[in-house]
């Protein structure tokens, strides 16, 4: 989430600037950035998640269960990344100040 926050920021520093170009290279930047870092935090947990689940539970299927399901929630959340255009309201915007 302080990925997209940091990048909105950008985003919103070069709507001020009128730099529409600039707008597509942040959001570019910011997808990759997105996918990198969940991806690297994807594995770390799939490494890691049995000895962590063990430091927690005794139960052989308990913890295969909770494995599984941490799994489904962090490639879901990767899976969620919208790819927007900046073709919206903002360029509309930019081209009305002119």
């Amino acid at each position: 989430m302080s990925i997209s926050i940091a990048i909105s920021v950008f985003v919103a520093h070069s709507v001020g600037a009128e730099d529409i170009t600039k707008i597509r290279h942040i959001k570019i930047i910011g997808i990759k950035l997105n996918y990198i870092l969940g991806g690297a935090l994807v594995l770390m947990i799939y490494l890691l998640s049995n000895p962590i689940l063990e430091m927690f539970l005794d139960n052989g299927e308990t913890i295969r269960v909770a494995h599984t399901l941490i799994l489904i929630s962090f490639w879901g959340s990767i899976r969620k990344v919208r790819i927007y255009n900046v073709k919206g309201p903002i360029s509309q915007h930019l081209y009305l100040r002119n």
